[in-house]
């Protein structure tokens, strides 16, 4: 591989970890990891 693709590809997991991070900052707990809305199907739950 290129030194190009090196970079391309390190870029594109930072970015990803940081998406990550980014969204898990938004839910405290399980329930609002998996809905939002509070209005969640029963089966996530079992």
């Amino acid at each position: 591989m290129t030194p190009l693709d090196w970079i391309v590809l390190a870029c594109t997991l930072i970015l990803i970890i940081l998406y990550g991070v980014f969204k898990s900052r938004a839910s405290k707990d399980l329930e609002g990891y998996f809905c939002r809305t509070g209005a969640c199907p029963g089966i996530l739950f079992c």
